[in-house]
């Protein structure tokens, strides 16, 4: 054992005794070792590594902390730095210095595992070496101890068990942090649920038809989606770092950013013009900085949750870390569906209903959090809610979902992606930086709940029409300042115009790990009047750990917490505002920062839903939401409804409050255009014209080797009809009908999947069917079903036809076996209908065989498979099938009606019973064990013999 083990156990061992008696101190007490002495000088110290205690008064900025790195800081007092012993005398003066053990590089659950005896039980670990130190090389060394994982920047994921990690690394000087990697990582929702109406989606791509993520690559970090999906199918960008496992989950989200809409219109994404990229989750880490930079990614989506961890762990440091190392990349993550459960660890612990968010990562500052609500903005108790470990607002937005946050992370990752391609089509060669994306995405967001921002709703529901109006008006600012400085923005306010909103954002370098307050450069956000008085300060709220606390609503004040600031001034605004952001605190450089700001312009009045684009019902409901955007503030409003081109209108619904800025409707049952007003005062607001009709079902009327037929309902007022089928990447159109049919020759549309879209006289889309394969749904040629059904005696039997169409049928017929040759019965030439019934009259007593034959108007000609039906008119009841097979079921055919029970017995040729049973009239078949095969006398007993006769079972 070399000296530096011996030492290390030794310190252990002290550890161990001294932690039960400290299982409940701060972290920070746990790794005391002992104080350095005043004369440091007679002291050989075998580690840089000290807790700086400061002395009450004094603070971080009386010291110069840069000439130290600092690895841990757990509160204004406690520091764990890095120093040398001629700085003894220097830092002193500001309190106190105590030698710490190896264990500071531990995270607190493990600390907390071993200070109460347990043996850490995870099966992956994430490391983090000191900057510039090579810590991959000392993995070929411990080869048998470890597997590397995963590796991004000097963050390590590594397999083993924590005998070998306590040995061999935690005294390693090049081990910075050392922490469990979260267990149980699942998915955040469980079905798709799509809907690009609450956030506006379809209203701001019926304004910018061309926003539809074109150019741009998207990724998910999931196990790999259905990359052979219709609505993903060649949209696929491989990586090194996708998984080989596919999950439905993952398809659901990608389609939700970016599908196609082949199969249906639930299946088109927000950016269904973009391309996709996939990076595993089963490795937390963020990809390295070259998966995001060669591919220019600037979104990648986490819709995925593990247990909740309240603390700035290496996984959220790393995070922060990849954010400022590429400023224009945006992570989005689901905030998680725990919002009934309760925090174990950190500040908020036990605390019911608050900082419910699921997994460490999401501690991060730099990333995008979003929440869920439903079609009326509200949010369900199991979405999970803020505030982050540090207090900070979390989530930062929320968006649609009924479904769990998963969706709504998905459906915002989809909208930033329409921001960048908006962003660059303004700035060609130019990324949209994160922090201007969140700054608008922030700023234009539709606050729900109670004034300002909460740890529910974040700031508010996402507007994705006006996100990107904000970003195309240019009320935007990016400026980078150094500590001390202070940049003004003066605008200029319309007259009348009302509630100036501003938000400011920046990404900030990572934090200290496990400090209690993440944030690092501290910017301040502050509006003056013209004449320089200070007119409003940013929201903050009370992030006291107390359930009191935590519900308080916002209110103005200087917020020192959060990378958000957001300034509301409400009412009428006077000409001019200058807003001011001031370096407030920036120890490590300069910080660029982005400002967007937005007012109200009053009496306006747009409708969202529906537009042009638009087919009611979306999802085949009964109801539907129309929605609107209105700046009347406290109006009432009537909604009219025409569907006959505005020449007569019906009233819907009176004393429509218009800030609710939405209305259920009950849909009629119409295949139609309409259109809907909005009445205010003596103002008309007109909807675009819509379509209001059911998808209609595609059938196919026979399947055969080398033809298909298409058919499907007429629908009033269509002009035609586009044949549609999945090509390279969306459908494409093969033909255009009038007709509600078509015969197609397969060799010439060879196509699996096919479609119809109706079309009306104006050019605009009514809703077309589903994408279907006729190979899936089984239809015959022609025929769909054969039976033979045996009637009573006075009537014979009956034989049934059904057909899939009755398209060029020239005839059918039926036919009955004779001597092993099939006769024809009769025909039929004139099909009314595609279920044809005949019956023969005059069966053969006993089994008839009986088939049909379809004749076709070309001279073709398909038969039916043979059936078979039993006839009794002068047996009492008769045994089939005779000749049997061994272990075969036998059936018994009586005259009706049967009222007794009756016996069956059986005799071999020697006269031995070898089977008897009481049956009752309801008896249609037996098993008759394993009886051999041979010659039997069967007898057939009600009360007397009424038939007897011979048996023959057959090998």
């Amino acid at each position: 054992m070399g000296v530096k083990h011996f030492f290390f156990l030794i310190h252990w061992l002290f550890f161990c005794i001294i932690s039960i008696s400290k299982a409940q101190t701060p972290h920070y007490q746990l790794i005391i070792q002992e104080e350095v002495p005043q004369n440091q000088e007679t002291v050989i110290f075998s580690d840089s590594m000290y807790l700086l205690v400061l002395t009450e008064n004094k603070f971080l900025k009386n010291w110069d902390i840069s000439s130290y790195p600092t690895y841990r800081h757990w509160d204004s007092s406690h520091y764990l730095i890095e120093a040398s012993p001629d700085a003894f005398d220097s830092l002193m003066q500001y309190g106190s210095i105590y030698r710490v053990n190896p264990y500071w590089k531990l995270s607190k659950s493990l600390i907390h595992q071993l200070s109460t005896g347990q043996k850490p039980q995870a099966k992956k670990y994430l490391i983090k070496s000191k900057t510039g130190m090579p810590l991959a090389a000392i993995f070929p060394k411990f080869s048998e101890k470890f597997r590397l994982v995963q590796q991004y920047g000097n963050y390590f994921v590594i397999e083993g068990s924590w005998k070998n990690i306590h040995k061999y690394l935690v005294p390693r000087a090049e081990i910075e942090a050392l922490e469990e990697m979260p267990q149980g990582v699942s998915s955040e929702s469980l079905v798709r649920d799509m809907n690009l109406f609450v956030n506006q989606i379809n209203y701001t791509q019926r304004q910018n038809p061309s926003l539809n993520g074109a150019g741009l690559l998207v990724s998910i970090q999931e196990p790999l989606y259905d990359i052979q999906d219709l609505d993903l199918i060649n949209r696929h960008r491989a990586s090194p770092f996708q998984s080989d496992e596919l999950d439905p989950h993952a398809t659901d989200m990608a389609t939700i950013v970016a599908g196609a809409g082949n199969t249906s219109q639930l299946g088109r994404g927000v950016a269904w013009g973009a391309k996709i990229s996939s990076s595993d989750n089963q490795n937390l880490l963020p990809a390295p900085n070259e998966y995001y930079q060669d591919r220019q990614i600037y979104i990648q989506n986490h819709s995925y949750g593990s247990p909740i961890h309240n603390v700035y762990s290496a996984l959220a440091q790393a995070y922060d870390q990849n954010s400022w190392q590429n400023p224009h990349l945006l992570h989005v993550f689901s905030v998680g569906n725990q919002g009934l459960s309760q925090s174990s660890d950190g500040p908020y612990a036990e605390i019911p209903l608050f900082a419910t968010i699921t997994g460490s990562y999401k501690m991060a500052k730099n990333v995008l959090l979003i929440g869920s609500v439903d079609q009326e903005n509200q949010i369900d108790p199991f979405v999970s809610r803020g505030p982050a470990y540090d207090g900070r607002i979390k989530p930062d937005l929320v968006a649609y979902s009924q479904s769990g946050s998963s969706n709504a992370a998905a459906l915002v990752s989809g909208i930033a992606l329409l921001m960048q391609q908006a962003y660059q089509k303004d700035n060609p060669a130019k990324a949209l930086s994160a922090a201007l994306q969140k700054a608008c995405l922030i700023n234009s967001a539709q606050d729900i709940g109670p004034p300002g921002p909460d740890f529910l709703s974040g700031y508010g529901n996402v507007n994705a029409h006006k996100a990107i109006a904000l970003l195309q008006s240019g009320q935007y600012q990016e400026a980078i300042l150094e500590e001390g400085q202070a940049d003004t923005l003066t605008i200029e306010v319309p007259q009348n115009a009302r509630n100036l909103k501003i938000s400011l954002t920046w990404t900030d370098r990572e934090g200290i790990l496990e400090s209690s307050k993440a944030l690092v450069n501290d910017l301040d956000l502050r509006l003056l009047s013209p004449d320089g008085t200070l007119m409003a300060l940013p929201w903050v709220l009370n992030a006291f750990p107390n359930s009191d606390s935590l519900i308080q609503e916002a209110r103005p004040g200087e917020d020192h917490r959060n990378t958000i600031e957001q300034i509301e001034l409400r009412g009428v605004l006077a000409s001019a505002y200058h807003i001011v952001v001031s370096a407030h605190d920036i120890p490590e450089g300069k910080q660029a920062y982005a400002l967007a700001y937005a007012w109200e312009t009053p009496d306006q009045f747009n409708w969202t839903y529906p537009t042009q684009e638009d087919a009611l019902p979306f999802d085949d409901r009964d109801q539907a939401y129309l929605r609107w955007e209105s700046t009347y503030e406290d109006s009432l409003g009537r909604i009219d409804l025409s569907l006959d081109g505005g020449q007569t209108w019906t009233a819907l619904h009176t004393d429509v409050a218009l800030k609710n800025s939405y209305l259920l409707w009950q849909l009629p049952d119409t295949n139609c255009q309409a259109q809907l007003r909005m009445r205010i005062g003596s103002q008309d607001f007109l909807s675009d014209v819509f379509t209001l009709s059911r998808a209609p079902n595609l059938d196919f009327g026979f399947n055969c080797p080398d033809s298909l037929l298409l058919q499907w309902p007429s629908i009033n007022g269509v002009k035609d009809y586009l044949l549609l089928s999945p090509g390279l990447q969306y459908l494409d159109t093969l033909l255009i009908t009038q007709d509600t049919s078509l015969v197609l020759a397969k060799q010439d549309y060879p196509q699996e999947n096919f479609g119809i879209l109706p079309r009306w006289p104006d050019g605009t889309f009514a809703q077309r069917s589903l994408i279907v394969n006729p190979d899936l749904e089984q239809p015959d040629c022609f025929l769909v079903g054969f039976s033979v059904i045996s009637l009573d005696s006075s009537q014979g039997i009956q034989l049934e036809v059904e057909l899939s169409s009755t398209y060029q049928v020239a005839s059918l017929s039926f036919e009955r076996e004779s001597a092993g040759v099939f006769m024809p019965l009769g025909q039929v030439t004139q099909l009314d209908s595609a279920r044809v019934i005949f019956v023969d009259k005059s069966p053969q007593e006993g089994l008839n065989r009986y088939q049909a034959r379809i004749r076709f108007q070309n001279g073709g000609q398909i038969f039916t498979g043979s059936d078979i039906g039993y006839f009794i008119q002068e047996n009492p009841i008769i045994i089939y099938p005779n000749p049997a097979s061994r272990n075969e079921l036998i059936s018994l055919l009586r005259r009706m009606p049967e009222k007794e029970n009756f016996t069956l017995r059986i005799n071999n040729t020697r006269g031995v019973r070898v089977f008897e049973r009481q049956l009752s009239p309801s008896n249609a078949s037996l098993d008759l064990g394993d009886l051999p095969s041979g010659m039997y006398i069967y007898s057939i007993l009600e009360g007397s013999l009424i038939k007897q006769g011979k048996l023959l079972i057959m090998d």
